[in-house]
């Protein structure tokens, strides 16, 4: 990447079609800001971190941004519980994921956290064998006391393959994404599928209801690069890839009329005794068939 932002990261279009999106980084007093390549629909931190500081803050620092960051809806002061509350988020990427599983399928995932997505997928076939690349010090130690094979980064892996390759909300915090998602897909046996899922910059919260203290949380210091479905299309297809994109609405009816009533995160819930889940459901599905969704899933296929 350019440092004084002639082109864009991704498309490599010149300044003519950059534009500064926000001033304001979440986390960031260092003056960094957020732009917008309108040719790609593609957005980026500038001046991008180096990848040292990126390895710092991840092995470091990571936990304690996202505990400040995330309030009551989660807990990453400790692995256990944080582990148990993620297990609602192995609930939402289930359908997504155990469709491409089978016995003794080779299972690796990339930013694997706690733990909750693989013992939640080992729960479900017990015969699968997993792997976990998590670069921080605290996560991984923690994988490594669940008896899981875990190593810091992916190239820290030797040459084996896999069926099932999983990252989620990973490719948001890379560097050189066009290197890691190629690192990732050479891992992926013949026949093998690739899983991803990534924050997209069409949140409803932010494309559409246009929430000001919404956009000041929504660009972080800890995302280099932000995605729409128009730029990932445009990676995907650089990349020269078979994919599938699969507009996915995480957060519903909740924790949106929260941000409207107080401009804070959280309320999962707040509501529910009040509004059916079906009706919530109902709310998410509308929007992923709008351009309006918070999530994209990508199924990659390696022939």
């Amino acid at each position: 990447m350019s440092e004084n932002l002639i082109f864009c990261p991704l498309c490599n279009s010149s300044s003519e079609f950059q534009e500064i999106e926000s001033t304001y980084v979440y986390g960031d007093n260092s003056g960094k800001v957020i732009n917008h390549c309108i040719a790609c629909d593609f957005y980026y931190l500038t001046p991008c971190p180096t990848q040292e500081e990126l390895n710092y803050f991840y092995e470091n620092n990571f936990e304690e941004f996202m505990s400040d960051r995330s309030g009551n809806d989660s807990d990453w002061s400790n692995v256990n519980k944080h582990q148990d509350i993620n297990h609602r988020e192995y609930l939402r990427r289930e359908e997504f994921i155990t469709k491409y599983m089978f016995d003794e399928c080779r299972v690796l995932e990339i930013g694997a956290s706690t733990g909750f997505m693989l013992s939640g997928l080992l729960d479900y076939n017990k015969s699968i064998q997993i792997t976990a690349v998590e670069p921080s010090k605290q996560f991984s130690k923690h994988l490594q006391n669940m008896g899981i094979s875990t190593y810091r980064y992916i190239e820290d892996i030797s040459n084996y393959k896999y069926d099932l390759i999983l990252h989620f909300f990973v490719m948001a915090h890379i560097r050189d994404i066009e290197s890691f998602m190629q690192k990732c897909y050479d891992k992926l046996d013949t026949g093998g599928v690739m899983v991803f899922e990534t924050p997209c910059a069409s949140d409803p919260l932010y494309s559409l209801y246009d929430i000001p203290k919404f956009k000041d949380f929504y660009w972080q210091v800890a995302h280099v690069y932000s995605f729409t479905r128009k730029s990932m299309e445009y990676f995907l297809d650089k990349m020269g890839w078979s994919y599938k994109i699969i507009p996915h609405q995480r957060y519903g009816m909740s924790n949106h009329m929260t941000w409207m009533q107080t401009g804070l995160p959280g309320g999962r819930g707040r509501y529910s005794s009040i509004f059916p889940e079906t009706l919530n459901e109902s709310y998410k599905r509308t929007l992923e068939g709008s351009q309006h969704y918070d999530t994209i899933f990508v199924e990659v296929y390696k022939k």
